[in-house]
């Protein structure tokens, strides 16, 4: 199977590290993000059908009674890194013939992988994990060493994290009823941390429920990838100025939020729900230029199709319609890995990426 990205070849993204100790920085910026021109927003999708074959499927669930919980996929050029949630570990298979067990990077990144942390992508060589209780972002070489560490003051919870090229980490956080995104930069020894503009107009005033988002990892500019859960679309996020955003090419409606109050012996009860909710990126990534989103949706063929994005326009490309469903989705520059179910059991397929034609 070939995933088309680009009538021109895939240009790798190269990302530069440095070391982070944030310190507290309680001002808020007054910037707004952009939204993006909407002359060049395409409503139909343009679609390249793919064969999923599976000559390059690696097997996890060996027996179909055994419990799976991926909760994070990540793909560089020589390792394809899994998160799963139910033995609380990251399995980690080398991208040659057999996907050998890379054991000395497996067991160096599980002595640092703690409970609840979370996986994300970060360049060909490196990945991200995500200390939700330290607040703490960890830039991990595939081969399990620890590149650098930011360190940030909070009283939300981080649930995603993307770090720049110029050593910029963005961190979005449950701060009491919202979602906030914290940008903590370095300069020389001294670190900054302070809320960003908003990656969306008018995100900082949503409800915490309707606030989610997926990260993506970073394009060949350099810019931070994040997708709205809901409707928003997807948020190219600089190191410095405002966000740009593009809207998903499929159109949802604006999710509601429930909230009943009630009491009982004296106490007051609050609860808090989702109501008419329709879901867009299921999961989203990156590979040079392009920004592959595993699109949800509400048209026939949820989760089967993934959207291509071009980074530097801001715009949609067309869609890859990959015939049966996917969980997530993970990128390098040479290769896109599809975490799928195969006769009933979780496995991740694994493909080229190629340069072609976009075909209607």
């Amino acid at each position: 199977m070939r995933i088309y990205l680009s009538p021109s070849p895939i240009v790798s993204a190269v990302v530069l590290l440095i070391a982070i100790t944030a310190c507290a920085d309680s001002s808020a910026p007054s910037r707004r993000a952009e939204a993006h021109s909407p002359d060049s927003v395409t409503t139909v999708r343009r679609t390249v059908t793919a064969s999923l074959d599976s000559s390059r499927f690696l097997e996890l669930q060996r027996d179909p009674a055994s419990a799976w919980q991926v909760e994070g996929l990540v793909l560089t050029r020589s390792k394809v890194l899994i998160h799963d949630a139910i033995r609380d570990s990251v399995l980690v298979f080398e991208l040659d013939s057999a996907f050998r067990r890379a054991t000395s990077a497996e067991r160096l990144i599980n002595a640092a992988f703690k409970p609840r942390m979370l996986l994300f992508p970060a360049s060909d060589t490196t990945f991200v994990l995500l200390d939700r209780n330290a607040n703490i972002a960890h830039l991990m070489s595939d081969s399990g060493h620890e590149i650098s560490a930011w360190r940030w003051l909070s009283p939300g919870e981080p649930s995603a994290v993307c770090i720049a090229n110029d050593s910029t980490a963005f961190v979005f956080a449950h701060v009491a009823e919202h979602y906030q995104m914290l940008q903590i930069k370095q300069n020389a020894s001294v670190s900054r941390q302070s809320v960003a503009p908003e990656p969306w107009p008018n995100y900082y005033n949503l409800h915490w429920l309707v606030g989610h988002v997926v990260a993506g990892g970073v394009t060949t500019a350099g810019e931070c990838v994040f997708g709205h859960l809901f409707q928003l679309g997807v948020a190219f996020v600089p190191t410095s100025g405002n966000a740009l955003t593009t809207p998903y090419i499929e159109r949802l409606s604006v999710p509601h939020v429930r909230i009943d109050t009630s009491t009982a012996n004296g106490v007051a009860h609050k609860s808090e729900s989702i109501e008419h909710a329709e879901r867009g990126a299921r999961s989203i990534t990156t590979s040079g230029d392009s920004v592959l989103v595993l699109f949800e949706g509400n048209q026939t063929g949820a989760s089967t199709r993934i959207d291509v994005y071009d980074a530097t326009a801001r715009s949609y490309r067309h869609t890859v319609s990959l015939g049966e469903r996917v969980d997530a989705v993970a990128a390098s520059s040479r290769s896109v890995a599809l975490l799928l179910r195969r006769n009933g059991r979780v496995g991740v397929l694994i493909t080229t990426i190629r340069s072609a034609p976009v075909r209607n």
